[in-house]
């Protein structure tokens, strides 16, 4: 374990040596103004590496789009991570149903992804999805819910 407390002026002055060095151009007026996924590049981008739209932007509802989650939660993470998921697993988001309770994980799914979404009575997601796979044995059913709204319902 590291004798450094992360208040300790050594540990800023590292962080420091990892910073990149500041650039000479001035930002432009309007760069605090542009949409923060412009300009992500998507893997194997041409040679002139000409800004792409991301390539998970296709799961989502751009015109949703900041999300409106706290700062500090984790429900943005848990949407780039389940977007990531079925862009490699190959869903058709057209073939899946997202369930959630009331609570604040079920803002992940929507309205921020593109699938049809099926908010369900606190504590009843598991329920409700059953009812779904009877109804839609081809639809893929996937519960977001948090512990409250599962395990302590």
């Amino acid at each position: 374990m590291s004798d450094h407390h992360i208040l300790d002026r050594e540990y800023y002055d590292g962080l420091a040596d990892l910073a990149p060095a500041p650039t000479a151009e001035p930002l432009a007026p309007d760069s605090f103004k542009r949409d923060p996924l412009d300009g992500l590049f998507v893997e194997n981008a041409e040679p002139d590496r000409t800004p792409k739209k991301h390539r998970l932007l296709k799961y989502l509802r751009e015109e949703i789009m900041p999300h409106s989650f706290c700062t500090g939660c984790g429900g943005g993470t848990v949407l780039n991570c389940f977007a990531t998921a079925i862009d490699e697993m190959k869903i058709d988001p057209k073939e899946m149903v997202c369930v959630t309770g009331i609570g604040c994980s079920s803002w992940i799914p929507s309205p921020y992804f593109l699938c049809d979404t099926l908010h369900t009575t606190h504590g009843r997601a598991i329920a409700f999805a059953h009812g779904v796979k009877v109804m839609k044995p081809g639809m893929k059913v996937i519960i977001i819910a948090g512990d409250g709204d599962l395990a302590g319902i």
